[in-house]
């Protein structure tokens, strides 16, 4: 998951509207959210059932990453994993963010 250390006001909105969140969105800290989001996303379960997500138990391998002075990014895994972080262009991020919504959109084009 990747945030804006600048741009609090979407990830207040979208904290405010989780169940559970409500009455913690305004003092939450935006790594902590960073962390718990990656890790929903890995559980597979959705972001608008927190609660369900988290209930599973299970352990996830979190790491941090440095990927601008600007954004926070976390990675949650169900395994244990290594990584090479590799600096891209502006370029190369943008061809790489295309190429996966190819493969995404033919993916639901088979379904």
């Amino acid at each position: 998951d990747v945030q804006s250390k600048k741009d609090r006001s979407s990830f207040l909105r979208f904290g405010r509207a989780i169940k559970g969140l409500t009455t913690r969105a305004d003092t939450i800290d935006l790594d902590d959210w960073t962390a718990l989001e990656a890790q929903v996303k890995c559980s597979g379960k959705g972001l608008r059932d927190m609660d369900a997500a988290l209930s599973d138990k299970k352990e996830y391998v979190l790491k941090s990453i440095q990927i601008d002075q600007d954004y926070l990014c976390w990675i949650a895994s169900k395994k244990q994993f290594s990584m090479i972080v590799k600096q891209f262009s502006e370029e190369e991020l943008s061809q790489s963010i295309f190429d996966q919504i190819a493969i995404c959109s033919n993916k639901l084009e088979t379904v």
